[in-house]
């Protein structure tokens, strides 16, 4: 029984540790650190990531989550973001 809770204790403090743990690395700055491949990767996924915020705010809005007027603004800002990071994939020579 005892080893049990032991176990458990152990199993909830490595659960612990790993959930915690991301939120007190520091954070890359972008992707200036990554090199070649990396950094095209982590371009492609970050315009995948904004992408997906339009798509779903376009949803809200069409649902009526989203004011007009919230909509306009969030949907310019993520808009220009796709732009910066369609242009910086394009100086990384892709498509």
């Amino acid at each position: 029984m005892t080893m049990w809770i032991v176990l458990s204790i152990l199993l909830s403090a490595c659960l612990a540790y790993a959930l915690v743990k991301p939120l007190f690395q520091p954070a890359l700055g972008g992707v200036a650190l990554l090199s070649g491949h990396d950094s095209r990767r982590a371009l492609l996924d970050k315009k995948e990531r904004v992408l997906r915020s339009l798509k779903d705010l376009e949803l809200d809005h069409s649902m009526g989550k989203v004011s007009d007027e919230d909509f306009e603004s969030s949907r310019r800002t993520l808009s220009i973001e796709v732009g910066r990071i369609l242009d910086e994939i394009k100086r990384h020579g892709g498509h």
